[in-house]
């Protein structure tokens, strides 16, 4: 997040919050961070029935090792996509936080370059480092399956990770999906040369 409040070290920011092993992450400063999540962590918890926490955030994709150091029973899901898609979101995604957050004067398009740079690398650690994993700690869909038949892929998430009964939680998935109705996703054009 650094990132975005201090934009001119955008490179810098999100080098040392998305790669934790690279030598720009003091031993002290990681073990303070592991130390916050855990507390943040529990925080949620309390705001959630069960022991269970799901966390989403696509940059904990290249720091599966280092989860798995903090939580080394946690299942991981990872929700696989269009390469263009992802470049398109992740870049809208900083045109329309920058704005909103940067404490610094910035240039929305200084983050193309990182973005182009620290997908491959996010996606070579996070598959390195769930290579060792058995069938129910780590499952792998797609977006378009999910986007397609959401309830489907939830319960072979449920199934193969061994994350509770599908059967009683179903109903309050289909409430949900059925209070999204209609959501306009954003468009993805692209020029096909």
């Amino acid at each position: 997040y650094h990132a975005l409040y201090f934009p001119k070290k955008l490179v810098e920011h999100f080098e040392r919050g998305a790669f934790l092993d690279n030598d720009d992450v003091p031993p002290a400063a990681l073990r303070r961070r592991a130390r916050r999540l855990r507390h943040y962590s529990r925080k949620l918890l309390l705001n959630m029935p069960g022991d269970t926490l799901l966390v989403k955030n696509p940059i904990y994709t290249g720091q599966v090792a280092w989860l798995r150091s903090l939580w080394p029973d946690a299942r991981f899901v990872h929700i696989h996509r269009n390469p263009y898609v992802v470049f398109d979101s992740t870049r809208n995604f900083y045109r329309k936080l920058l704005p909103a957050y940067a404490l610094q004067p910035f240039d929305a398009e200084a983050a193309e370059p990182v973005i182009l740079d620290a997908y491959p690398r996010m996606l070579e650690r996070l598959y390195a480092d769930t290579e060792d994993l058995p069938d129910d700690r780590f499952i792998e869909i797609a977006y378009d399956d999910l986007d397609k038949k959401p309830l489907e892929c939830l319960e072979d998430i449920y199934d193969q990770l061994g994350i509770g009964d599908f059967e009683r939680q179903a109903p309050r998935f289909s409430a949900y999906l059925e209070s999204i109705r209609g959501y306009r996703k954003n468009p993805h054009r692209f020029d096909p040369a």
